[in-house]
């Protein structure tokens, strides 16, 4: 895997893994978990959950750390997004504050500043 600065070796083992219901606390449906550790830093470990099985259909193991590995710039690309709309130190627990939120934001981009 390609780092920011040099190639990155990471060592890699997965394991089928049975969460448990709240409900009745019966295993549920299989997940795989991922744990991935660093050959060149032995400190840093990652773990992954993905609820699909390595070799159910066509999902293998790289397939699931390359989802599992993009997922920071995915997560960048949301905090960009949400820079350019004003919402980097908003945060809400309901889609109509989302709402209004832009509306607002809307109007001020609108409205000239001179008057």
């Amino acid at each position: 895997m390609r780092g920011e600065k040099a190639p990155v070796v990471w060592e890699v083992k997965h394991a089928r893994f049975y969460g448990r219901h709240k409900q009745d606390e019966l295993p549920g449906p299989p997940h795989t978990l991922i744990v991935a550790r660093n050959v060149l830093d032995p400190g840093e470990v990652k773990y992954f959950l993905s609820n699909r099985q390595v070799g159910s259909g066509d999902v293998t193991l790289e397939w699931l750390l390359r989802v599992a590995f993009s997922r920071f710039s995915v997560e960048r690309c949301f905090e960009l997004g949400k820079r350019e709309l004003g919402m980097d130190h908003f945060e809400v627990r309901c889609w109509q504050a989302i709402h209004r939120h832009l509306y607002v934001s809307q109007l001020n981009c609108c409205i000239p500043h001179d008057l």
